[in-house]
């Protein structure tokens, strides 16, 4: 047996336990004001980045319990470079930043505010290296994205061309490590992104066939290529039956959103089950991942909050949308 992840998957089973409980998620949907709201939150493992920043700034508080949370898995993790999976995500959100932000001719500090803290890169040197024309220097497939974006003319051409080279990116990671269980985790975010993308692009009538395509998964573009080619090979991921439901509300309200929410579901359980394995790196894939939701949740109930949503609204909103 390996035994060289046991120690930083056990720390990341005990940091998981930490995350928000049944009952503090309950106590934050049934809070009666933003106050309320927060003071919920103090009893909950983001209180010590509250007391650290206004009291209000939930995205600071958020933003940087992540940056802290790269560094201690980064630490504890006996290969810190497969944690790259998580953390180039933002790299390519900072590059479609800084690409939108000069188009825009916004100044530089305002693109900086406006980057993630948790990528590889600082975002200063990702926009030093765009600025100079030397993203090669840091990861060639920044470079090839920048040139996808730069000669689309299509509206959402720089986010289709962030989204394929992140997924290519993680590919090329997985790849790397020779890791299994990583390797079938990235084939199935793929996996799951081919699926959302391409339902979402035929509904709205985007894009053209092929455009949200990423290759390295287990799907053939001409798997997905048309909504019944979607509910035919769906099954591919996981069993059939964990599709059942959600393909039969498909059929019948022409609504994707529990197809998206299935995935989701699925992404959670595939980490659940394989993170029964303490000598293997999925406990810490599943706390991050599992971090990122709880993250996503307290940003849209503190949203929701300000805007004046009810409790009832809130919930048929979150039970739509997240786990």
């Amino acid at each position: 047996m390996n035994s060289k992840y046991i120690y930083a998957s056990t720390r990341a089973t005990v940091l998981k336990q930490k995350l928000l409980s049944e009952t503090q998620t309950e106590r934050l949907f049934g809070a009666k004001s933003v106050a309320e709201t927060f003071k919920v939150l103090q009893d909950t493992f983001l209180a010590p980045y509250l007391a650290k920043h206004e009291k209000t700034d939930i995205t600071e508080a958020l933003d940087e319990h992540i940056v802290d949370t790269k560094k201690l898995l980064s630490f504890i993790t006996p290969n810190p470079e497969i944690l790259d999976i998580f953390w180039v995500k933002y790299d390519y959100h900072n590059l479609k930043t800084i690409i939108k932000g000069k188009r825009a001719r916004r100044g530089d500090d305002v693109i900086l505010d406006l980057c993630m803290r948790a990528s590889i890169y600082t975002p200063e040197e990702m926009l030093r290296a765009y600025e100079q024309n030397d993203l090669a220097t840091l990861n060639h497939f920044f470079d090839e994205a920048t040139e996808t974006a730069k000669n689309t003319d299509k509206i959402y051409g720089t986010d289709i061309a962030m989204n394929t080279y992140y997924f290519k990116t993680i590919k090329e990671i997985a790849n790397k490590t020779k890791n299994k269980f990583i390797q079938a985790f990235v084939t199935l975010l793929i996996d799951t992104f081919n699926i959302k993308a391409s339902l979402r692009s035929i509904a709205l009538n985007e894009f053209n066939e092929g455009d949200v395509f990423v290759e390295g998964g287990t799907f053939s573009r001409k798997d997905i290529a048309t909504e019944e080619s979607i509910l035919e090979n769906i099954g591919k991921i996981g069993t059939p039956s964990v599709w059942t439901r959600a393909v039969d509300h498909y059929r019948t309200t022409q609504n994707y959103g529990l197809i998206e929410k299935t995935a989701d579901e699925y992404i959670t359980q595939f980490l659940i089950e394989n993170s029964r394995e303490v000598a293997s790196p999925a406990p810490l894939f599943s706390y991050f991942t599992r971090l990122k939701n709880n993250a996503r949740i307290i940003g849209a109930i503190v949203a929701a909050k300000r805007s004046g949503m009810n409790e009832k609204d809130l919930r048929a909103v979150m039970r739509r949308v997240y786990n």
